[in-house]
């Protein structure tokens, strides 16, 4: 360990310590008994329930990345708080970081109502943002004006698509408290929900269970996106080559480029696609080629009938969360799985998907 990095370790267990005794950790577990229930009915007749908490002078705490954590004097309130390990799988509340390390930040006080919608990392990412943080919105709209809210607590506002989803909702970004820089804080009235369908420990488990009703308020929200004057294309790929994650990468691409070159494919990079325009690539394709990722999420808004080609890579094909989200929206849903890895990007064989292509094209 270098000696800034031994400086910077000791200087935060030093901070732990010091707050630890300014604000001592939670010892006791308590739970929010403090709640109004709304209701959302799903295409088939199933009625999804979710409870919306309100409570009086509490601490919330965030590490923005596994952690949020509301308290009162010293106890946990475990129905409000959430602790995830590094793999996204919930965690018994005694692994919670307060309880484990106490609060390393200093604590502010901030004026209520707040509208708690901070759940770590995950609400950076943009299928997490559409189908967690978002629908926490819808619910707690069934029984709060948007206008009751001093504030609204979530991640840092990084994104096109975070300014365009809250403008329309008209969450002005004057009433945003980042939960990247503001990470401890005192409030007189906060409001929570429960999470619209994260209730089994691991993020997979779930996906199989994501309700309809949230595809519907997407739609209903966001399916009538600016037209943008442009040549869109019947058969698209997604190329994610500009990922940080090489598992979500094909390594033997410049083979595959030829394929898609071959059959008319148009390769487009999300990354690099305003919100509006990719709601109206995947609106007007019939055929969509793409390695698993979140860009997927778009295949909400495709027309019954498209055709999804997903690309994934052996350790997820028990993530069934495109196969179910197809299900709902009335698309034709395959798979490709790489069995083979180089440089730990998926090589995919070439054969497989000229087979699928043939046929669906």
């Amino acid at each position: 360990m270098s000696i800034r990095k031994s400086i910077k370790f000791f200087y935060k267990k030093l901070l732990i310590n010091i707050f630890s005794i300014i604000y001592k950790k939670p010892t006791k577990f308590i739970t929010s008994k403090n709640f109004l229930i709304t209701k959302f009915k799903n295409k088939k007749g199933s009625v999804s329930k979710y409870k919306i908490f309100n409570e009086k002078n509490v601490n919330v705490f965030s590490d923005d990345l596994y952690n949020v954590s509301v308290y009162r004097n010293n106890s946990l309130i475990t129905n409000l708080s959430l602790q995830l390990n590094n793999k996204g799988t919930k965690q018994n509340s005694k692994k919670n970081y307060l309880i484990k390390n106490g609060t390393p930040k200093i604590k502010r006080e901030i004026k209520g109502p707040i509208l708690i919608l901070s759940q770590g990392a995950s609400g950076y990412n943009y299928f997490h943002w559409f189908f967690d943080i978002l629908p926490k919105i819808y619910i707690v709209k069934k029984k709060f004006n948007l206008n009751y809210f001093n504030y609204f607590y979530l991640q840092k506002i990084k994104f096109e698509y975070q300014r365009k989803t809250l403008n329309f909702l008209k969450i002005p970004s004057r009433k945003i408290l980042n939960s990247k820089s503001i990470k401890h804080f005192y409030s007189n009235e906060i409001v929570i929900c429960e999470h619209p369908y994260f209730k089994k420990k691991k993020w997979w488990d779930n996906y199989k269970k994501i309700p309809d009703w949230i595809v519907s308020e997407n739609l209903k929200n966001f399916k009538k996106s600016k037209k943008i004057k442009n040549k869109y294309f019947k058969k698209i790929y997604i190329d994610r080559s500009d990922t940080s994650h090489p598992h979500n990468q094909v390594a033997n691409m410049k083979e595959i480029y030829e394929i898609l070159k071959k059959y008319n494919f148009k390769i487009i990079k999300l990354a690099q696609t305003g919100f509006d325009e990719q709601v109206n690539i995947f609106n007007n394709a019939n055929l969509i080629l793409a390695p698993h990722g979140a860009g997927l999420k778009n295949l909400i808004y495709c027309r019954k009938k498209t055709i999804i080609i997903e690309i994934k890579e052996k350790n997820f094909t028990k993530n069934y969360l495109y196969n179910h989200l197809s299900k709902i929206c009335g698309l034709k849903h395959f798979e490709i799985s790489s069995k083979k890895y180089i440089n730990k990007k998926m090589f995919i064989d070439r054969s497989t998907i000229l087979k699928l292509i043939k046929k669906y094209e």
